[in-house]
């Protein structure tokens, strides 16, 4: 991934998390934190970095913060796909890219 992707760090002691961006497609493609606002700080990164269509991809109803930034942004929200786990818990904060799962 670190080939491919650009990786984004949150160093703010306390609040750990990362986003890889493909600035190919001008697109986060997984993200992952340790609270709400950290992942929507990296969302926000993410979106800085996008450039024409972008998507927000495997928003789970545990990821509400996620919705919220993309009313913010003005982007559409629509459904496709599903994140299907068994016997956890949603992640969260927390998107998954459907290529790395």
């Amino acid at each position: 991934m670190l080939e491919r992707l650009r990786l984004v760090v949150s160093d703010v002691p306390g609040r750990p998390g990362y986003v890889y961006i493909d600035e190919e497609q001008g697109r986060g493609v997984l993200l992952a934190a340790a609270e709400p606002r950290t992942a929507q700080d990296l969302l926000w990164e993410a979106l800085a970095a996008s450039h024409g269509d972008t998507l927000v991809n495997c928003v789970t109803t545990a990821n509400h913060w996620a919705v919220d930034v993309g009313l913010a942004a003005r982007l559409d929200i629509g459904q496709e796909g599903y994140l299907a786990v068994r016997g956890m818990a949603e992640p969260a904060p927390y998107l998954a890219s459907g290529h790395f799962l």
